[in-house]
């Protein structure tokens, strides 16, 4: 009850003083203030590494090119208004991009398919969009927000003889349903969207191979992407036993945290209570929820005690071995 109390405290007290966050402000935060001492992704443990985007001289003159063809086709040829920055500019702009790139062979990572994502991470939803977006009725069925405006575009083309073509498309309004429409008529929806506890960074071909599929156990061990021990099934997809700790409690918080938004059957319960029993609570992932709570001041109830017991076995044990004076 004690610790009850000083979490839902401790959750208003910062609730007064933190930033309003978004999914993007999220995915900063993660990069650049909980994980940039500890850059392993989630499900295959890759290393991974902060890439800035290519602003070499030739770079620059691709973009100018680019930017220069662009104007001309849509001004009949003519370069009046173009404008572009100077290359000191426009480096010091690309400079502050960057790409998280994983190391493959840090952990045996292959691709799968055509592997167009395996190059990046990405911050993937531990708990899917769609198993909590399902509840909103917004994601399910739309709303009268949801619509797209009216509005015209010019579309130009350059023929083989280098004549310019154009012509109006016009674009009726139209109903849209799903995360989008969820996402922006809904708050809660959108908090749950850009919770921080429930995203990790995620090697991208990973995250696009798994797609909405639930946790679950999947028959049989076949390994997907290399050395990765992350098994897709037809209905679930299985973390690896070093991992399923963390998922488990990441899902309770969920739950936990929007009990309006979160159905969870008995069985998956059952589960991850099971995972979470075999797989406790490691010092990275109390680092990482305490981060989180200072970002976000939401604590996650299931990594509260487990962390304050791992830290006192960790005092207990340093005492026990400091050299005597």
């Amino acid at each position: 009850m004690r610790i009850f109390f000083f979490l839902l405290l401790t959750t208003l007290s910062l609730a007064e003083t933190l930033p309003e966050r978004s999914f993007s402000s999220s995915k900063d935060k993660l990069t650049e203030k909980v994980y940039p001492n500890h850059q392993i992704s989630i499900y295959c443990g890759c290393t991974y590494d902060r890439v800035p985007l290519p602003s070499s001289e030739e770079d620059y003159a691709r973009d100018l090119h680019e930017a220069k063809e662009k104007h001309l086709l849509y001004n009949w040829d003519s370069l009046e208004g173009f404008s572009f920055p100077s290359y000191q500019d426009w480096k010091k702009k690309m400079q502050e991009r960057f790409t998280l790139v994983p190391d493959h062979k840090s952990c045996g990572f292959k691709p799968k398919g055509s592997g167009y994502r395996a190059g990046r991470i990405e911050w993937e939803h531990s708990m899917p969009a769609s198993l909590f977006g399902q509840t909103f009725k917004a994601w399910r069925e739309g709303d009268d927000a949801c619509v797209t405006p009216y509005r015209e575009q010019r579309v130009c083309k350059r023929d083989g003889d280098g004549a310019i073509h154009c012509e109006t498309v016009i674009h009726e309004p139209k109903p849209y349903k799903g995360r989008r429409c969820a996402r922006k008529v809904s708050k809660e929806f959108a908090r749950m969207e850009e919770d921080m506890h429930n995203l990790y960074p995620a090697v991208g071909d990973v995250n696009g191979y798994r797609g909405d599929l639930p946790f679950g156990m999947v028959a049989g061990e076949k390994r997907e992407f290399g050395k990765c021990d992350f098994e897709l099934g037809p209905n679930a997809a299985e973390p690896a036993p070093s991992v399923r700790g963390e998922m488990a409690r990441t899902w309770f918080y969920m739950k936990n945290r929007y009990p309006g938004s979160v159905v969870l059957s008995e069985d998956t319960m059952k589960m991850l209570e099971s995972w979470s029993r075999s797989d406790p609570a490691d010092a990275w992932e109390c680092e990482r929820h305490d981060k989180i709570l200072a970002l976000q001041g939401d604590p996650n109830p299931w990594l509260v005690e487990q962390c304050q017991d791992l830290r006192q076995r960790s005092s207990r044990f340093d005492s026990l071995h400091q050299d005597p004076q």
